[in-house]
């Protein structure tokens, strides 16, 4: 045995020693690297070597997605600690939470507090974490405020998905998958160059699933199934050797069935006084007469859910220029347009509680930033303005118990503007102190109006009752301020240490009332803006020649007016209150002999939201959507088979028992759950084709994803589930 597998295998052992103890997880390593091997990311709007950037990130490159199976963006949470998801519609509305920092509200108009941006262009609608992924260039995941140099509703953090560009060289591929289900999907990108100056890139993907959800009702279809595409086109021109113009255009849509939820029977909890103190399952049936399907069972009891009738679609265009001039300034121009419709049959066999909701946000911004830097330090500085114009036409829930039902309309016009600027100078070679900061002028204006009709169709048209509840208008104008101070410290070359303070925010808004409801009074609508204050403590380390990464981190979250979201019965209200969050998380990944690598880690968060009333009960809650603990483990082999070269994958994630809500009820409790996906691939030696084989939960884990407790409503509270087992191959021509 030579010194250096001698010292490899000792490296691998102390390692293995220090997991034993230690709740850890790789960063999980893109293939696009610098010259000395390094992961390349651009988390501060310029390339950067990874493990040289004083940020909590993970980052993942289109090979690392592949190779894990990971077609959506939900799926990053599979792959990285503190990392969850919060939802509604069975899952089909769903958007990130970052160690405990969460938006429930599943209006349209309501952003999330953690930002998705699309080639450096922020997306508004508070589904985006569904965005699909195909020819990536890379996805990055960054923890922590990042308002200074991304903006407002950056508190918690932003997914940053950044496609691939046009090239010099011609390339591209094409893949076909197949799996259970009759989940068909295929993909196809190829560009290169035009012209001297001009190249080119255009990419598409088409996918179908079948139903995996059977509805034993006779008037039901059945749910899950689906069906989509999605297409995607950069033009980049080289105008001259120090500026370029790239443009780029996508469009997308999705089919889907009614929202897949079960339910469960449930029921109140009080105290002498009459007060609600819990909501807990019964044996069924519900309220309503609804039999219990929650369980996992794949099987539901929904009198009006039917296999289509929903929808998502997102289309859009960018224009980016960079010049080059001492300092680099970059000009992007950004447009969305989103549409969604969701339905829903709630309660299961009645219609007492159905819903019919159609979105559509368009939001546009420009954006114009400089960046310089000088010997020993560098700067940043730029403006910033969004538009975003948001309305639900309608939000519609029958009541035929009562002969009517109700339609919601709200509109929400944003604008937004910024400045914001920031150094880095090095006090030493080894020593390095960040100062940033942004100011935000932020004006939302909002309209509100709830009609109730007769269901009485023998009579055309519908006879319109009158208003459920007084039109609403209201106006906000909120200044935002968000910063950063910052030391790093490099001790050694592969070796960062960091502490620092930064300030997040996110602008104030308005509860859309659900149905009508006229529980709260108008006053009670407006909600100011949050502010979160976080001290964070970090390492990164690069060991044995990059053998072995080490990440990790400290922090404390500081919480000011945190925008709590309640959902009970029919009422749904946002109001402020403190909060203060707590806790680390670190990684770790070993490559002790060539094509291995091993992976494991996890997270810890400890949070808590102040003087939370809900009924009648006053007390400190647990943000919705936020895990104490998350665990994750992955193995990648490559070895030398069949004339090519064989790969095999495993990822292993557990997340522990969180709550769907912040009423923290015994119903909104999710146990901990852990899922595994394997994949076996073969790639010829030119690397032109390559064979898959797969599977997604491989154990089979039934376990629940998001819901609401409807106790007071129905006696039944509705829950979704993760997908089953799911088993496929693929093919893939690369040219």
């Amino acid at each position: 045995m030579n010194n250096d597998m001698r010292v490899k295998l000792i490296s691998c052992a102390a390692v293995a020693a220090i997991m034993s103890v230690t709740p850890a997880l790789a960063q999980v390593a893109v293939t696009e690297r610098a010259d000395d091997g390094a992961i390349v990311v651009t988390a501060q709007k310029r390339a950067q070597n990874v493990q040289d950037v004083g940020i909590t990130i993970n980052a993942f490159s289109a090979e690392t997605l592949v190779n894990a199976g990971i077609t959506d963006a939900t799926q990053l949470t599979q792959l990285t600690p503190a990392l969850n998801l919060s939802g509604s519609y069975g899952g089909q509305v769903l958007s990130f939470a970052i160690r405990g920092v969460t938006q429930q509200d599943f209006s349209a108009q309501a952003e999330g507090p953690v930002a998705v941006y699309l080639d450096d262009g922020y997306m508004a609608l508070n589904n985006s974490a569904g965005v699909g992924l195909f020819d990536l260039d890379h996805v990055e995941v960054l923890k922590g405020p990042q308002g200074t140099l991304f903006g407002r509703n950056a508190t918690g953090g932003l997914v940053n998905i950044i496609t691939r560009k046009p090239g010099d060289v011609a390339d591209g591929y094409a893949m076909l998958s197949y799996g259970s289900y009759n989940d068909v999907r295929g993909e196809a990108a190829f560009g290169g160059p035009i012209s001297d100056g001009i190249a080119f890139r255009v990419a598409g993907a088409v996918s179908s699933n079948g139903a995996y959800i059977k509805n034993l009702s006779p008037t039901g279809g059945d749910l899950g199934g689906g069906h989509g595409y999605a297409l995607r086109g950069h033009l980049n021109f080289k105008l001259t050797p120090d500026a370029a113009l790239l443009l780029s255009g996508y469009a997308s849509k999705s089919y889907t069935s009614w929202a897949p939820y079960y339910v469960f029977a449930s029921t109140s909890i009080v105290d002498g006084n009459g007060v609600e103190q819990n909501t807990v399952e019964v044996p069924g049936p519900t309220g309503v007469g609804s039999p219990t399907t929650a369980g996992g069972g794949r099987k539901v009891i929904s009198n009006y859910a039917q296999d289509s009738g929903g929808s998502n679609a997102l289309k859009g265009a960018t224009a980016k220029l960079t010049v080059d001039f001492g300092p680099e300034l970059t000009l992007q121009t950004d447009y969305k347009d989103a549409e969604t419709r969701f339905l829903i049959d709630a309660d299961g066999a009645s219609s007492l509680f159905n819903g019919d909701t159609r979105s559509r946000v368009r939001n546009f911004s420009q954006e114009a930033r400089l960046f310089g830097k000088n010997q020993g330090w560098r700067w940043y500085a730029g403006a910033y303005y969004l538009h975003i114009d948001a309305q639900v036409d309608p939000n519609r829930s029958p009541f035929p118990a009562s002969g009517g039902l109700v339609d919601d309309f709200n509109k929400l016009v944003t604008d937004s503007y910024s400045a914001f600027g920031q150094v880095e100078v090095d006090l030493d070679p080894r020593l390095t102190f960040v100062a940033g900061a942004r100011i935000t002028r932020e004006i939302k204006d909002f309209e509100y109006r709830a009609e109730y009709y007769s269901t009485d169709l023998s009579a055309l048209p519908i006879a319109d009752l009158g208003p459920a509840r007084t039109p609403y208008s209201g106006h906000r104008a909120d200044w935002l301020y968000n910063g950063k101070v910052q030391l790093e410290f490099r001790p050694r070359p592969g070796v960062l240490v960091y502490a620092g303070w930064s300030r997040g925010s996110k602008a104030g808004n308005f509860t859309s009332p659900y149905a009508g409801s006229t529980t709260f009074p108008d006053s009670a609508l407006s909600y100011k803006p949050e502010t979160l204050n976080s001290y964070e403590l970090g390492g990164k380390a690069d060991l044995l020649d990059r053998v072995v990464e080490l990440n990790g981190a400290a922090f404390f979250y500081d919480y000011k007016n945190y925008q709590s979201f309640q959902f009970i019965g029919l009422s749904s209200l946002v109001i402020n209150r403190p909060a203060k969050t707590y806790g680390g998380e670190a990684t770790i990944s070993i490559r002790p002999v060539d094509g291995l690598t091993v992976m494991g880690g996890g997270s810890y968060t400890h949070n808590k939201i102040d003087d939370v009333p809900v009924g009648g009960v006053i007390k400190d809650r647990v943000a919705p959507f936020t895990s104490k603990w998350q665990a994750l483990a992955s193995v990648a082999y490559n070895w030398p088979a069949l004339g090519g070269t064989m790969s095999a994958n495993a990822n292993g994630h557990y997340t522990g028992p969180f709550y769907f809500s912040v009423s923290n009820f015994s119903t909104t409790r999710v146990a901990g759950y852990t899922t595994v996906d394997l994949r076996l691939s073969w790639s010829d030696a030119a690397d032109i084709w390559k064979l898959s084989i797969f599977g997604n939960n491989i154990g089979q884990e039934k376990y629940r994803t998001v819901g609401f407790d409807l106790t007071g409503l129905c006696g039944c509270t509705q829950v979704g589930y993760g997908r089953p087992r799911w088993l496929g191959a693929s093919v893939t021509r690369n040219f």
